[in-house]
């Protein structure tokens, strides 16, 4: 709560308390990814105070970041990729706070699907 005040002579006037509430970005996500036929798992643990979560992939290291699923869960598995192919992936954390979005940071993994 915040209030202002102000001196007048030697005594002090006060306004009336002010709610004021704040938050900061989720933390970023620690993950691991595991290949499988045509197939790659991603795991990841809870985040104090995330929402959720969005994970993405991408097919080359210069390519673009593609959204696959925005989850409240700790995995998810990305079916029909190609044998021998090497795909990225990351996993960002969100909250949703005051009618906002405040995302976390993130770092890519890459793995070769077999």
């Amino acid at each position: 709560y915040v209030r202002s005040y102000k001196k007048v002579g030697s005594s002090y006037v006060y306004s009336g308390y002010s709610k004021l509430t704040a938050t900061t970005n989720p933390a970023k996500v620690s993950f691991s990814l595991t290949a499988g036929s045509n197939k790659a798992t991603v795991k990841w643990r809870k985040v104090t105070g995330a929402s959720g979560y969005i994970v993405y992939y991408k097919t080359s290291a210069g390519g673009s970041w593609v959204r696959l699923t925005k989850t409240t869960g700790t995995s998810f598995t990305k079916t029909g990729l190609r044998s021998g192919k090497t795909y990225y992936f990351t996993v960002r954390a969100y909250k949703s706070f005051g009618g906002k979005i405040y995302y976390g940071g993130y770092s890519a993994q890459s793995v070769k699907v077999k």
